[in-house]
């Protein structure tokens, strides 16, 4: 605000011309005027330049103006200590006496945040880039900035560790700031077990050492401040108890330490990690059944001087090829001749975990021509030339009883050349294709080739090795060398007859009521009533028995909660085939479209039907446009289970004549892996197997989900023997004989059909 005071006795013209001009401001007709004034009322943030303006005054009367400026700050109460008032003051006087003030505010505010410098960059790196770290520097325009909150978050993923570090910085005004750096640790470093205790021996009735208290804390390579989760298992025998101590970091890294405790009994060799009975309910992993099995020992007492183990072992499937029980034999023989044995059933919770070793065939060269593609069934593979080619890891899915089409394509460098093309399938899955029926030979040809290859009801389940070999003359074996061409091998996951492949979950909308449904649905022998549902799945019942080429009639109810007259569409379906879809043309049984509730469907069962177990689908729907994986409008579907019974020749358990181990069989050369006959069988049963000397058996039936059915064990004489057995009780389905006795385990598959 700019003032001005008139002197009267000096000038007393000017003074009376301008007697009013007292307290009127710059802008009025005044004498004294200034140029060069900032704004009256300025806003400025912390730190920003308030230069002091050049100001200049002028005056209507003659003569020089005195011109004074002054400058002082002041605080309002309540405000920041980095918030306050710059007040600057301009006095003009003129030599007639008037005075002019002009004062000016500037209000200094703090409303910017810190700044956080040399702040850390993101990084993916190894362990020790990732934890070593400098905090940024916090830098305030008006004063001081300074750290107040420092947080840390870790995240585990598989091979790595992610922390997340956050700062946050504020100045003396409480503006506060942040800032995120991200560090991803490569880890494949598995912790460092700690605390185990060392292998200890007791004498047999001491009692066993205590637990210790393992500490899993700090043994992490990677950021070992993080706990490392730990997991104990212990398995005891009267020879030793096995403690097992497995470590694992946050990013999945795992290492394993265990204590044996030996109990001292007799003089033969005893070992070192093998628990008593079986571990069928353990549910070993890979890692821990390959470090249980390396790791058994064998001492021989009374020094204890170790002596050498052998190992064999024998893997059987479950009907869908997923878990196996691994029989591992171990035997340890000492310099006196005495021999300790043990053979132990361990069940493994990760399928195909233990490979089988098979010969490695030799190509002299494939320059010229090569296997370009391979194609079983609906899947395929690819490949370029090479004299060997290991594609196990593709694996195709085949169901145990079907006939599958196979192509091959060759590829060739300068030309087309007449080609072997043979096929070996390791059915019994014992490492050799020596057997009689798993050798295909596909033809001769200078093109693409088409053959099938037909898995047996009997096939081993799981993963088995597929050999192919393509070459200039006939290859006398699977492990013949090649002379022009190339070998390639590939694996079969082979799925038993007990197995039922997985179908489409039914779809349905929003819409699909409970209003219409399946009531009854009879088969043969099953007579099933049910309720209202959308979907409803009976496959867990007893299956339904059909036979190939044979005819049957399905009658089917339907009811209703609402009065309306509209058409029931019905369709009725059967995977025949076993492929887990109802997409071939034979596996439409029938569609009606009737407003009456019952209905009547007449179908056959296809020559080609793959025997084993397989889902029957049927659907009830008040829209056409119903499938076997969608329901749409009303309706249900209901599932059911079928049992296409094999004929023998689909089963290798029940051979002709004219196959060579069939008759090696019936020769009695093999008969201490038994014999079922007939099989498939329908009741009166025999077994017949080779005891190699006197001794008690265990002789166990069970089914195909490993439930005991019937004991058959006791005392046994040197030589063959024969027992005969009634399983017309038995519903049908697919179930294993299994003998143990002193140097002998074998199991023998057979299938029960219906009366």
């Amino acid at each position: 605000m700019l003032h001005i005071e008139t002197n009267r006795f000096t000038c007393l013209v000017l003074g009376l011309a301008f007697f009013y001009a007292n307290s009127i401001s710059a802008q009025s007709n005044n004498p004294i005027t200034f140029s060069g004034l900032p704004t009256q009322i300025q806003t400025v943030e912390c730190g920003e330049p308030t230069p002091i303006p050049f100001v200049e005054a002028n005056s209507l009367c003659p003569g020089n103006v005195a011109l004074t400026f002054d400058e002082w700050t002041s605080r309002e109460p309540g405000s920041c200590v980095n918030e306050y008032i710059i007040w600057r003051e301009w006095k003009a006087t003129d030599v007639c006496g008037n005075v002019a003030v002009y004062t000016a505010k500037i209000k200094v505010k703090d409303t910017t945040p810190p700044l956080l410098e040399l702040m850390p960059p993101d990084i993916i790196g190894d362990c020790a880039e990732a934890i070593s770290f400098e905090a940024p520097i916090p830098v305030d325009a008006c004063g001081n900035g300074m750290i107040t909150y420092f947080h840390v978050v870790t995240d585990c993923e598989p091979g790595k560790v992610i922390v997340r570090r956050t700062w946050v910085a504020k100045d003396e005004c409480l503006n506060s700031a942040s800032a995120v750096q991200t560090a991803v640790a490569i880890d494949h470093e598995p912790p460092r077990p700690m605390d185990v205790p060392a292998d200890v021996t007791v004498l047999a009735g001491d009692p066993i050492p205590p637990l210790p208290a393992v500490q899993p804390w700090g043994c992490d390579l990677c950021f070992p401040e993080f706990e490392t989760t730990m997991n104990f298992k212990e398995i005891s025998s009267p020879e030793q108890v096995l403690r097992i101590w497995t470590f694992c970091d946050c990013a999945g890294n795992c290492a394993a330490d265990t204590q044996v405790i030996k109990i001292i009994g007799n003089y033969p060799p005893v070992f070192d990690g093998i628990p008593s009975g079986p571990l069928t309910n353990a549910g070993l992993s890979c890692f821990e059944f390959n470090f249980f099995v390396d790791n058994v020992r064998a001492f021989d007492p009374p020094n204890y001087d170790e002596v050498p183990v052998t190992k064999s072992i024998q893997v059987s499937y479950d009907p869908c090829g997923d878990l196996y029980v691994a029989t591992v034999t171990f035997i340890a023989t000492d310099n006196h001749g005495l021999s300790a044995i043990t053979t132990l059933p361990i069940q493994v919770s990760e399928p195909f975990c233990i490979p089988q070793s098979y010969c490695a065939p030799t190509s002299l060269n494939s320059s010229e021509a090569w296997v370009q593609k391979f194609k079983l069934g609906n899947f395929s593979k690819s490949s370029a030339a090479s004299g060997y080619s290991d594609f196990t890891s593709t694996v195709f899915e085949v169901v145990a009883g079907s006939t599958v089409p196979v192509e091959i394509t060759p590829g060739f460098a300068s030309g087309a050349l007449p080609l072997n093309f043979s096929l070996w399938i390791d059915l019994n899955r014992d490492g050799v294709f020596d057997d009689l029926d798993e050798r295909v030979d596909a033809g001769v040809s200078n093109g693409v080739i088409s053959s099938t290859i037909h898995v047996p009801l009997g096939a081993v389940t799981g993963l088995i090795r597929l050999r192919l070999i393509m070459s200039d003359v006939f290859p006398n074996n699977a492990c013949d060398v090649v002379t022009q061409g190339e070998t390639e091998d590939y694996s079969l996951r082979i799925i038993g007859a007990a197995c039922m492949p997985d179908i489409c979950i039914p779809s349905y909308n929003q819409l699909t009521q409970l209003w219409e449904y399946i009531s009854r649905v009879r088969l043969g022998s099953m007579n099933n009533f049910s309720s209202a549902a959308r979907y409803s799945n009976f496959r867990s019942m007893t299956p339904v028995p059909v036979k190939k080429g044979q005819n049957y009639t399905l009658t089917t109810n339907a009811s209703t909660k609402i009065a309306f007259t509209s058409s029931r569409y019905w369709d009725v379906y059967a995977d025949f085939n076993r492929d887990g879809d109802f997409n071939d043309p034979a596996e439409l049984l029938g569609s009606q479209t009737v407003q009456v509730s019952q209905s009547t469907f007449n179908f056959m069962v296809p020559a080609d039907a793959v025997p084993g177990i397989t889902t029957l689908r049927v659907v009830l729907s008040r829209n056409p446009n119903s499938n076997a994986c969608g329901l749409i409008s009303f309706g249900e579907i209901e599932d059911y289970a079928l049992f296409v019974e094999p004929e023998t020749v689909d089963s290798s358990l029940a051979k002709g004549l004219s196959d060579d181990r069939a008759n090696k069989e019936l020769a009695g050369t093999t008969l201490h892996q038994g014999i079922v006959t007939p099989n498939p069988t329908t009741g009166i049963t025999s077994y017949r197997f080779m005891n190699e000397k006197d001794q008690y058996l265990t002789i166990l039936v069970t089914g195909a989900d490993g439930r005991f059915l019937e004991d058959l064990s006791g005392n046994f004489t040197e030589g063959v023997h024969e027992l005969q057995v009634d399983f017309t009780y038995l519903p049908a389905g697919l179930y294993w004989i299994i003998v143990q006795g002193d140097g002998l385990l074998t199991s023998k598959k057979f299938i029960k059909t219906s009366q």
